[in-house]
Order: structure tokens, then C-alpha cells, then sequence
């Protein structure tokens, strides 16, 4: 076993998102939005990237184990965005239906739903070439396919679709003329900023030990969002 510092950090993020889709899961059951469903499973899906992220440390650093669990994160994160953009996309889908802007709402989900399949395909089929261990006793790896800069184009991709995610609550929360849903916009939107910037430091072996953390705000954010009531 391997676990370092940022392994357990990951499994308290595993738990509180977990906490996190218990309590959205009773307001759906309550209620059943579209929008608590949404992001009801958008948290089961980050709650498996960070299970997936601790159980890394049952294994030797650039072992088989922690390579697959590795692999699985990033198979992950497609799941994580691109089922969201859709689902923000899709309401303006319907008020712009039948006028040159539908069809680019189309394409943005079509590019969204592509992307997905694109990541999850090349993830699979690519190798696995380390590239460094953090300071928390979490190694580093990164893809190589035929594709030059594979990893990089995976995770690139990644981010457009969760920017398409923060354009449309951009949107929503600029038109909305009552202050409830402008609120419950805006928290939707910085708490998905919040998430997308935190999983970007990662990238860094300094400030990696941040991103749970930086994540679990940026949850706390959504929840608080799904969750607001209209008195």
C-alpha cells in the first residue's frame, strides 16, 4: 500500500460529496425536479472520481492497480461534464426551437456528447506514461496514443465542455429578472467554477493537495443552489 497524504484527503472528499448526494437525493424524492436529479448524479459521478483517486493507495506507486484506478479518474471526468452541459443547454434548445440559434444549441450539445465519447475511446485505448510522484505520495501519469499531446487534448476537451456549462448558467442568471432564480443561477455557476478551477491544480505537485478541498466548496456551492426554496 502506497497512501499518502492526498489519498486520505481525497476520502474525506468522497464523503462529504457522498453526504452531499443523500441530501440532494431526499429533496428529489421529495419533489422530483429535473434539476436535483441533474445534480444528483453529476455527485455520484465526482463521488466515484474521488473514491477511485483513495483507492489508488492500495497499490505501489506505478503499479497495474494504481494505473487502472488512474485510467478510471480520467474516464471519469467526460461523465462528470458532458451530461451537464446538455442539460443546461437543453432548455434554450426548446425556447429557440425553429431559428438559426437552435441549431447552434444543437451543435454544442452534439460537440458535448462527442467529446464524451472521444475521451472515454481514447483514454482506453491510449498508453500510460509516468511523469511524476507530488509531494503527497500520489504519482502522476500521462497519456500517448498516435494523437501528439494526447492527455492534454483529453483534458482540454474536458474543460470547453465545462466552460459550455458555465456559459449557459451565465445566461440564465443575466436574464432572470426574479432575484431567486438569478441567486440559485449565479451559486450554480460559481460553485461549477469553483470545481473546474480546483480540479486544475492537479496539474500542479505543489497545490494538488488543494484540490479536494477547493472541490468540496465548490459542491457545498451546488448544493446550496439545488437546494434554495422559493418562499
Amino acid at each position: 500500500m502506497a497512501f499518502g497524504p492526498l489519498h486520505y484527503s481525497f476520502l474525506i472528499m468522497a464523503v462529504s460529496i457522498s453526504f452531499c448526494v443523500i441530501v440532494l437525493l431526499r429533496k428529489y424524492l421529495q419533489q422530483r425536479t429535473a434539476l436535483t436529479l441533474m445534480f444528483t448524479m453529476f455527485m455520484v459521478a465526482y463521488a466515484l472520481d474521488a473514491f477511485f483517486f483513495f483507492l489508488r493507495g492500495f497499490y505501489a506507486l506505478e503499479s497495474v492497480g494504481d494505473i487502472i484506478f488512474w485510467k478510471l479518474t480520467n474516464v471519469m471526468y467526460p461523465i462528470m461534464t458532458a451530461p451537464l452541459a446538455v442539460f443546461l443547454a437543453y432548455p434554450y434548445l426548446k425556447e429557440k426551437a425553429g431559428t438559426a440559434t437552435a441549431w447552434g444549441i444543437r451543435l454544442v450539445m452534439l460537440y458535448s456528447l462527442v467529446v464524451l465519447v472521444f475521451n472515454i475511446t481514447l483514454v482506453a485505448i491510449s498508453d500510460v506514461s509516468w511523469t511524476y510522484n507530488d509531494l503527497y505520495g500520489m504519482s502522476h501519469f500521462s497519456l500517448e496514443s498516435f494523437i501528439p499531446h494526447t492527455y492534454y487534448l483529453t483534458l482540454g476537451l474536458v474543460i470547453s465542455v465545462a466552460l459550455i456549462s458555465v456559459v449557459f448558467l451565465a445566461i440564465a442568471a443575466r436574464r432572470e429578472t426574479d432575484s431567486f432564480y438569478k441567486n440559485r443561477a449565479l451559486l450554480l455557476m460559481f460553485g461549477w467554477l469553483i470545481v473546474v478551477l480546483g480540479q486544475m491544480l492537479l496539474l500542479s505537485p505543489v497545490l494538488a493537495i488543494l484540490n479536494p478541498f477547493v472541490i468540496i466548496t465548490g459542491m457545498l456551492l451546488l448544493v446550496v443552489g439545488v437546494l434554495r426554496t422559493k418562499k
